[in-house]
């Protein structure tokens, strides 16, 4: 009885999800964009862009969304359809022209996949091109000096929130909070913009 216990405990962490097997992948809806293609004469598509690649997005939750990448569902199509068929062909037209559709979002968007400020990011946030700034960090550096006083202060650019952190309450000089340290908090604090 221990011994197949013992079998099972082993064999379960090896187990790949259900997710991860059909090449699907749950995200945060922040981390996606959305953007629409045309095939020929039919209705837009909408299309998923997750860290420069071009898939299918379904909400899981309010924050969550389940992300499959076009690729993984054309090689589904191909297995159980056959190469030629119509779904094989319309996936790979669709694939193409996400993929196409992905990069030029990327490229006039505030964010890359990695959830770095873009050049575009930078000029709209006047962010010193000098400096890389990361949602990431920002985050941490927002829950460190920010969440336990105040909500949080978006859209703001990076010289507005450096006057602003130099009143009072907060009263913080530039050794105490420096340029690299505010270019990912006014990162993460511009997260949810979308270039227009």
């Amino acid at each position: 009885m221990n011994s197949r216990f013992l079998v099972i405990s082993i064999l379960f962490p090896l187990a790949i999800s259900p997710l991860a097997a059909l090449g699907q992948t749950l995200v945060e809806q922040d981390q996606v964009t959305q953007v629409q293609v045309q095939l020929g004469t039919r209705k837009l598509r909408e299309i998923s862009c997750y860290q420069g690649k071009a898939g299918l997005g379904k909400a899981q939750s309010d924050s969550l969304l389940r992300f499959t990448p076009l690729s993984k569902k054309l090689s589904w199509a191909k297995k159980r359809f056959g190469e030629e068929s119509q779904k094989a062909r319309n996936l790979k037209k669709l694939a193409r022209l996400g993929k196409k559709a992905c990069r030029q979002a990327q490229a006039q968007s505030y964010f890359d996949s990695e959830r770095f400020v873009t050049e575009l990011g930078k000029s709209t946030f006047e962010i010193p091109d000098s400096l890389s700034a990361s949602v990431d960090a920002g985050e941490e550096i927002y829950l460190q000096y920010c969440t336990l006083c105040h909500e949080p202060r978006v859209n703001r650019t990076f010289s507005e929130y450096r006057a602003k952190i130099a009143l009072p309450p907060m009263n913080f000089s530039e050794e105490e909070i420096d340029d690299q340290t505010l270019a990912d908090l006014t990162a993460y604090l511009n997260r949810l913009r979308q270039a227009s």
